[in-house]
Formats: C-alpha cells, structure tokens, sequence
C-alpha cells in the first residue's frame, strides 16, 4: 500500500514539472558560453571573452598560480599575450589554436566558435569595456 502512494507521489510530482529530469542526479549544466559572432557585433571583453577564459584557462592561468608565467584572469593581464588588431600573432589564439605555440587547454584547444570570438575581439583592437 505504501509503495503505491509513493509511486502515486512521484508520478504526480513528474506530471507537475512535466518532466522526468527530476529524479535525474548528477551535476547542473554550466550556462552556454557566449560564442555568438555577427557582423554587427563586437565581441566585448567582459560579456564575450572573459567569460571563454574563466571557464577554459583561469584555472591554471591565473595571478597565484601563472602556469608558464601566463596569466588570463584579467584585462591587464591577457593584454600580456594579444597583440591588438592582429589575432594570428596573438599568443592566445595561437595558444588556443596551437598554431605557434603549445594548444591550450592541453590536447583540444578551444573550439573553433570561441578561438572565432577572441579572433573577433582582438581584430577589433582586444578594447576593454
């Protein structure tokens, strides 16, 4: 009797959020990170880029803990490695891409949506808003 009223229950709580994702356990989803590049858009540093950088490389890239001296957790600090107006002697997106330097994140890289979003910003003069 109690294992029906407990099926009933959870039947219930189901049909009321309209989906079974509710007995599903295991990590929430990080926000899609923003890689959306139109011609009448710039990226900017703060909504665009950062955003790439904290979830890709700040871990191992920041002010206390500068893995090959390189450090991405700021403006200052990425402007070490971005030569403005010209992405392809950028240190990171050649990082990013591995063309010219060791790719980062180790093995993969970024994908080609986000390397296209520091390309864009950079191309743009890498400006801080």
């Amino acid at each position: 009797m109690l294992v029906r009223i407990g099926l009933a229950a959870l039947a219930a709580v189901v049909c009321i959020c309209g989906s079974s994702r509710v007995l599903t356990a295991g990590p929430i989803p990080a926000p899609p990170l923003p890689t959306d590049v139109r011609a009448d858009k710039v990226p900017t540093f703060k909504a665009d880029v950062m955003p790439i950088l904290t979830a890709s490389c700040v871990n191992c890239h920041n002010d206390k803990k500068a893995k090959a001296k390189v450090d991405v957790s700021s403006y200052d600090a990425v402007m070490k490695i971005v030569k403005a107006n010209d992405a392809d002697k950028s240190r990171l997106v050649q990082s990013a891409t591995g063309k010219g330097a060791k790719i980062m994140p180790p093995k993969k890289g970024l994908p080609g949506d986000q390397v296209a979003v520091l390309k864009a910003w950079i191309a743009a003069g890498a400006k801080n808003d």
